[in-house]
């Protein structure tokens, strides 16, 4: 049960999945790597699968095997521009969705606009 366990960003049971993604500090989160690599070493306790590279450019590579793509999307969420999904397609079409809802609610002709 542990094993199984491991690879859950929460509560869900999906099919298992290779992410991985690409983390930069930007204007707007600053501190994206540091929380990014205290959120990995918490994980890494429990799952060897989650490995982070260090680029030249000073950004990290995440690699990670997750089951509940929808849990772990709204992790991925929490870094706003920082996080760019590498792969799966899957999960950045999820992202692409939410980013043209919140368009639709905060961009041009929105009531943010008015």
């Amino acid at each position: 049960m542990e094993k199984d366990l491991e690879k859950r960003w929460g509560i869900s049971s999906d099919q298992e999945l290779d992410v991985v993604i690409h983390f930069k500090s930007t204007t707007w989160h600053r501190t994206a790597l540091e929380r990014l690599r205290a959120d990995v070493s918490r994980r890494q306790v429990c799952n060897n699968n989650c490995k982070l590279a260090n680029q030249e450019d000073g950004s990290i590579i995440l690699y990670d095997k997750v089951e509940g793509l929808s849990e772990f999307a709204h992790w991925i969420r929490s870094y706003g521009d920082a996080a760019e999904i590498v792969k799966p397609e899957s999960l950045r079409e999820i992202m692409a969705g939410t980013g043209r809802k919140m368009l639709e609610r905060y961009g041009q002709g929105g009531r943010g606009n008015e």
